[in-house]
């Protein structure tokens, strides 16, 4: 299996283009799946058989993924509820000849 380095890894996530939102939100969901699994092998790692640390390593990967799924999850449904009670503009609000111009 090919590996990445850190420069194709943040290519691949849009940061290398200077988008700091997307730099912001990779390291707050890479800090809360390190936090997750280091929680998880803290506490399991300590009662586990001695051959089955691999095992509970891959758990607790898998742990820390869906922590950080979990709260990427929140965070969105919140910018969604953000949006719809914060954005009233209505599309009868706007001259018919005025234009619409997007900003990024």
């Amino acid at each position: 299996m090919r590996e990445f380095t850190q420069q194709q890894c943040v290519a691949l996530v849009g940061g290398a283009g200077g988008d700091r939102a997307v730099e912001l939100g990779t390291a707050l969901l890479s800090t809360i799946a390190a936090s997750a699994i280091t929680g998880y092998l803290t506490t399991h790692l300590a009662r586990t058989a001695p051959g089955a640390g691999k095992l509970v390593q891959a758990q607790g990967a898998v742990h820390g993924y869906a922590v950080a799924f979990l709260w990427s999850a929140v965070i969105l449904l919140a910018a969604a509820l953000a949006t719809v009670f914060l954005v009233t503009a209505s599309p009868d609000e706007l001259d018919a000849g005025e234009r619409v111009v997007a900003l990024h």
